[in-house]
């Protein structure tokens, strides 16, 4: 699951002021979604991961 805001030229054409807005780490970095999931890709068997949250660092719960 992506929960978050993408750091990427579409939301941030739509959005300028956006990154300002969240400030540092407040966007999801799309390099750090790809090396997420091809960590999931190769997971090892015997440590399966159901289910992968990906969440900019600074959202509060």
């Amino acid at each position: 699951m992506v929960d978050g805001g993408i750091e990427g030229d579409r939301l941030l054409s739509l959005r300028p002021q956006l990154k300002d807005d969240r400030g540092p780490d407040g966007l999801l970095n799309i390099a750090a979604i790809a090396d997420a999931y091809w960590v999931l890709h190769h997971q090892h068997r015997s440590a399966w991961t159901l289910e992968l949250d990906l969440r900019p660092w600074a959202e509060a719960f």
